[in-house]
């Protein structure tokens, strides 16, 4: 059984499994953010990782106590505990959640089915090795989300009150600048950009946790495609390339801890749009939270990790509302410029950048 202890904005996560694959993934993902292992965890994971008929995984329970109460399609929960046995986007996948005195506590158990397995090498006549290494990384990043990532993030907004948001943000002389927004609408090149020309420290680069005063850092591997690894400049030597591949078909690199911030008083909001023209607008606070919410839903990761919530919330003593979330968000915003920008596309971005985020950027006050 092997052990990997991570730290993300001071919650630590200890996580237990005989499955190395995923240590070895995870401890790539992580890497500055493992921990020597200590006795105090907040979160507490283990994974079980099994080999079996689909018949097996659908006839496994957790065990538990015999007044284990069924609110759901395969869902029991007892006093403190839930047991979710249908992961219906991450079939094989089981979980049951526990708290203790301050601690949380998971238990996963993973069937790899033979049934699957039996698809997988009749697919080796069909696929190329490269793809079919991609669906086994898919599974192991899909492991990251389930087992590090949303254990975290609820014991953040159940336990200490942040919430999460689908943005990359960036810290610069005049305050940091928060750009939510769907994937693949330059976020991440955007706020890269900014950081290559104007310094300052990068927060995040496609997840934001947020209270009624900042914003926080949660901190991932910076992914960019090839199109936005093009605005570094010749090389920028604070963003380094890590050699590995993420699960979205984008490359990896990382951000030195000094040139990296941890929480900051927010400025700006920017919500992104592709255009074929560059356009900056300012937005009422009504219309850029509502739009900032509305991404939070779409998004896949705030998405998938929102059901998860909804789900632990179901045994929580005090349940997480999005009206909470909503109204954290107001008065985040309460004295913060808000616009959107057109990204115009197929014209270089130091041009719209000067036409539209730099000049709006520049009337802001100093600090």
């Amino acid at each position: 059984m092997g052990t990997l202890t991570v730290r993300l904005q001071n919650v630590v996560l200890q996580i237990k499994t005989a499955h190395e694959d995923f240590l070895v993934r995870a401890r790539g993902h992580f890497s500055h953010q493992v921990i020597p292992d200590q006795e105090y965890a907040d979160v507490h994971v283990t994974l079980d990782y099994r080999t079996g008929l689909r018949r097996d995984h659908e006839a496994f329970r957790f065990d538990g106590p015999e007044d284990r109460q069924l609110i759901g399609y395969h869902t029991y929960v007892s006093a403190g505990r839930i047991d979710w046995t249908n992961i219906w986007d991450f079939p094989g996948l089981k979980l049951s959640h526990r708290k203790e005195k301050a601690s949380h506590f998971y238990h996963a158990v993973y069937h790899e089915m033979e049934d699957d397995r039996l698809l997988l090498r009749m697919a080796k006549r069909i696929l190329r090795r490269r793809a079919l290494k991609a669906l086994r990384d898919d599974i192991l990043d899909q492991f990251l989300e389930y087992l590090i990532y949303y254990p975290i993030f609820w014991f953040l907004e159940h336990e200490r009150g942040l919430r999460l948001c689908h943005a990359s943000g960036v810290e610069l002389e005049r305050g940091a600048v928060m750009f939510p927004g769907l994937a693949g609408v330059g976020k991440s090149t955007v706020s890269m950009h900014l950081f290559s020309r104007l310094g300052g420290r990068i927060l995040s680069d496609n997840l934001l946790f947020y209270d009624d005063k900042k914003v926080y850092a949660c901190l991932e591997p910076i992914l960019l495609a090839s199109y936005g690894q093009g605005f570094l400049g010749h090389g920028d030597p604070r963003v380094i390339a890590t050699g590995r591949a993420s699960m979205y078909d984008r490359s990896a690199f990382s951000i030195p801890e000094e040139h990296r911030s941890e929480e900051a008083k927010l400025s700006a909001v920017i919500l992104l749009a592709r255009s074929k023209s560059a356009f900056v607008r300012c937005l009422s606070k009504e219309h850029a939270i509502s739009r900032t919410l509305d991404s939070n839903a779409i998004a896949g990761e705030t998405k998938r990790y929102h059901n998860f919530s909804a789900m632990m919330n179901l045994v929580s003593p005090r349940g997480v509302l999005p009206l909470e979330r909503a109204k954290a968000l107001e008065a985040l915003l309460a004295d913060v410029a808000c616009y959107e920008v057109g990204v115009q596309d197929g014209v270089p971005l130091d041009g719209v950048m000067e036409s539209t985020v730099l000049k709006e950027l520049e009337k802001l006050p100093i600090p």
